[in-house]
């Protein structure tokens, strides 16, 4: 089990300095005296300001009073003072959705006001915001945003935050190299304003940059920097953060030991971890942090798997999978999935880790499409509202002209009218310019959706393959399988998320499924997949997922009834600037199903329905074309020895 890093992003309420209980007396004693004004308000929002860091809850009671009452007297700083500290507290509690909410309310009110220099910062925080959803390219837009403001305002501070937020996203993509040198930015401006809190940060995430390499020593020596900075300035959120990666770094190296068959100095290594991963829960406790508290529930659950004692594996994990249920966050809950799984294939429980398994599978869909619907609906919304907002426009045009020409002469009324006419030909552009866009987004993304309605139906026959090899064979190897559907499983939920993949991937996924389908019928199938040495895997990409319903349909009805072996054959070659690829079987052919009353339609509009919907949309956006065809193998004598299913597909680069 590989355990991962947290990482440090920027907000403002962990920023916070300790203001100590005897000002926060003082605090509750003018309170108890003021009237309902905005100095009201400040003292509402200093005292929510210093208990987000320890009591959150009392810090969002604080903060709503100063909100009601700054609504109240109609006070737009105050609103956006309490909006800033609501989103700050939601989001060192975890609740990412909450945070997003408040931090956006807070951009408006600041930017109605013309404030750059708060716009810039919150811009920064939009961008974490969506970052801890999951939505990182909806983060780098607002980070991007934020980086040009500060530029403009001279704001450093914002500017090394973002550096640093970019350099995570850039880290958690694989690009090491690139993200190196967006910690490098970041933290030579941090060094340069002496911002000792951005300067553990920048140490913070470059742990976490060489332990993903295995640089061990280095990360533990960047920890320990970060570690010694936010110790001395109270800050136990990122304290915990901090303890809970040397807790990492620490499995890392008994892992490392185990493989060397140091078992005693393994053990001495694990239960450092321990010690750290406890302490790390402990402060996430006293912070609020649940969503820290869930992860590092779930790496002394993976501890004590190693050591074999299931039942305190157990007992975290269900404090783990609790907590990321109460924050409802679905990365969370699919993190502890994954969790449960290797526990019961660790036990045994092979139907346990195959119930995990489907609601690992169905949650990730779920979230997926969840997100898509909400964008297309989120956009229509938009446009509605634009044209709305641009009809009222012209209205209030027209008026305006009908009241001055009473008063004006003849030629300033033609001079208006020529002014109302442009008014209206540039309001007509912008609304078929935001219809087009709103179009093609949507166009964009149900191409996503219907690449994802792909998945359920494969998963769906794959477990029926999965559960007939359980029943029929020995436990022992049934988990081996397992663990090749599992490792299918994630290859399908990686592929789902992208318009193209590498062929690379493609030939990867097929050999997981075709191996898998071998088993389920006693090895009475052979299968060969050749690629032309003119490919190179790596680069050449294409469309997920079309491949593999013709290889399923081949199996399940092309082989019915054949007495002797079934074989497949998959060939990837390089015809001019295209790709073609081939999929034959030597089954009963097309004809032939149909006599025998095959489901051959049926499995054509599940298959190849979704197929072609996705070239329809494929070649919306793609000047070439991309065809296929289906056609029966002829004998010499005339006969059907097969199928042979064929794609034609311009060449996609991986470097374009």
């Amino acid at each position: 089990m590989r355990l991962r890093y947290l990482f440090i992003f920027f907000i403002n309420c962990l920023t916070l300095k300790v203001l100590g209980f005897q000002k926060l007396d003082s605090l509750y004693r003018v309170l108890s005296i003021q009237k309902d004004d905005s100095q009201k308000v400040i003292t509402l929002t200093k005292i929510g300001k210093e208990q987000a860091l320890y009591s959150p809850e009392k810090a969002l009671q604080y903060t709503n009073k100063a909100l009601l009452l700054s609504e109240r007297i109609n006070w737009d700083r105050g609103k956006a003072l309490c909006y800033s500290i609501l989103g700050d507290t939601y989001s060192a509690k975890g609740d990412a959705r909450h945070a997003l909410e408040y931090r956006l309310n807070e951009f408006k009110i600041w930017e109605k006001l013309k404030r750059e220099d708060k716009c810039c910062m919150v811009l920064c925080n939009i961008g974490v915001a969506y970052s801890d959803l999951g939505n990182n390219t909806e983060a780098l837009n607002y980070y991007h945003k934020a980086i040009k403001l500060a530029k403009k305002t001279k704001d450093q501070g914002t500017e090394s935050d973002c550096l640093n937020n970019i350099a995570t996203i850039l880290q958690e993509s694989g690009e090491n190299e690139k993200a190196k040198e967006y910690y490098q930015k970041s933290l030579s401006l941090s060094i340069e304003i002496n911002n000792e809190q951005q300067i553990a940060n920048g140490y913070t995430n470059l742990g976490n940059l060489y332990g993903d390499e295995g640089d061990l020593s280095r990360a533990l020596s960047y920890y320990q920097k970060a570690l010694k900075i936010y110790e001395a300035g109270k800050d136990h959120i990122r304290t915990a953060i901090v303890i809970g990666n040397i807790g990492t770094i620490y499995y890392s190296k008994s892992d490392s030991a185990l493989k060397k068959g140091e078992i005693f100095s393994a053990e001495k290594l694990q239960n450092v971890a321990l010690t750290y991963f406890i302490k790390a829960v402990e402060l996430c406790k006293i912070t609020g942090n649940e969503f820290g508290q869930a992860e590092f529930l779930g790496n002394i659950s993976g501890i004590y798997l190693i050591k074999k004692e299931y039942r305190l594996a157990e007992e975290n994990l269900e404090k783990s999978l609790a907590l990321a249920r109460k924050i409802n966050s679905p990365y969370a809950i699919m993190s502890a999935y994954e969790r449960y799984i290797e526990l019961f294939k660790e036990t045994r429980k092979f139907e346990k880790a195959l119930s995990f398994q489907e609601q690992y599978v169905a949650l990730k869909d779920s979230v997926y499409g969840i997100e898509k619907e909400k964008v297309i609906s989120e956009l229509q919304v938009k446009y509605e509202t634009e044209k709305k907002e641009n009809e009222i426009k012209l209205l209030s045009k027209q008026s305006e002209v009908k009241e001055l020409s009473i008063e004006r002469n003849r030629y300033l009324t033609y001079g208006i009218s020529l002014l109302l006419v442009c008014a209206v030909f540039i309001a007509i552009i912008i609304i078929r310019q935001n219809r087009l866009r709103a179009r093609q987004t949507a166009s964009g993304l149900e191409q996503k959706v219907l690449r994802t309605q792909m998945n359920p139906h494969f998963i769906f026959n794959s477990l029926e393959n999965i559960e007939s090899f359980i029943y029929e064979h020995q436990p022992k190897e049934a988990g081996v399988y397992l663990a090749k559907f599992a490792r299918l499983m994630r290859l399908i939920l990686e592929n789902s998320e992208s318009e193209y993949i590498t062929l690379e991937k493609e030939v990867e996924t097929l050999e997981y499924y075709l191996i898998l389908q071998k088993v389920r019928l006693d090895d009475k199938l052979d299968y060969t997949i050749t690629i032309d040495k003119h490919l190179q895997k790596d680069r050449v990409l294409l469309p997920p997922m079309l491949t593999q319903p013709f290889i399923e349909n081949a199996i399940e009805h092309g082989f019915r009834g054949l007495k002797r072996a079934g074989i497949i054959e998959v060939i990837f070659t390089l015809e001019g600037k295209s790709l073609l690829v081939k999929i034959k079987d030597n089954g009963i052919g097309i004809v032939e199903a149909q006599k025998q009353k095959d489901l051959y339609k049926t499995h054509k509009s599940m298959a190849m329905k979704i197929t072609q919907e996705r070239l329809v949309y494929l070649n919306k956006s793609k000047k070439k074309k991309l065809l296929f065809s289906i056609e029966e193998i002829k004998s010499e004598a005339g006969g059907t020895t097969g199928t042979e299913v064929t794609f034609s597909i311009p060449i996609e680069d991986y470097g374009s």
